[in-house]
C-alpha cells in the first residue's frame, strides 16, 4: 500500500482540479452533472455522468457500451484518470474518448489526445477540453443544424 504525504495528496488533489476547470463547464454545456471525483494511492477518477439517452440522442455514433437493456435515467460516464499530476486515461461509457474522436472522423484530435497521455494535466488537460468540446457540444451543435437544414 502507497501511502502519500500530506503535500502529495495536496498535489493530486490541485491536479483533479485543474483538469476540472477546463473539462467541466464544457460537459455542463452539454447536460453532464458536476464531477464527482475520488483520489486513492495517487490515482484520481473524476467522474461526469449524463443521461443516457440524451447523450446517445445528441451524439450518435458513439461506440455501444450495451446500454439497450438501461432503465431510464442511466448515467451515460464520463472519466478522466489521473495518476498523480499526469494524464493516464480518457474513457467513457463504451469506449475511450480516442476512439470515440476516430470513428466520428476527428482522427487529428484523436492523435493529440493519445499523444498527451501520461503528460503532466498543465499540458494535457486543454487538449482534452479540446475533445471533450469537440465530441460533445460542437458536434451535437453541427448535427442539429444540419438537421433543422437539410442541403
Amino acid at each position: 500500500m502507497v501511502i502519500l504525504s500530506e503535500e502529495a495528496r495536496v498535489n493530486v488533489a490541485d491536479a483533479a482540479r485543474f483538469v476540472d476547470a477546463q473539462v467541466g463547464p464544457l460537459l455542463s454545456v452539454a447536460g453532464f452533472a458536476e464531477a464527482a471525483m475520488g483520489v486513492n494511492e495517487g490515482r484520481t477518477q473524476i467522474l461526469y455522468c449524463a443521461d443516457l439517452r440524451a447523450v446517445r440522442r445528441q451524439v450518435p455514433g458513439l461506440p455501444d457500451g450495451h446500454e439497450a437493456d438501461a432503465p431510464v435515467g442511466a448515467c451515460f460516464d464520463v472519466m478522466i484518470e489521473l495518476h498523480a499530476d499526469r494524464l493516464a486515461d480518457v474513457h467513457m461509457d463504451g469506449g475511450s474518448l480516442e476512439t470515440a474522436l476516430d470513428i466520428v472522423k476527428m482522427a487529428d484530435l484523436a492523435g493529440r489526445l493519445r499523444d498527451v497521455l501520461g503528460r503532466p494535466v498543465q499540458d494535457a488537460a486543454p487538449v482534452v477540453a479540446e475533445a471533450v468540446r469537440a465530441l460533445f457540444v460542437n458536434l451535437p451543435q453541427r448535427l442539429s443544424s444540419e438537421q433543422e437544414f437539410p442541403a
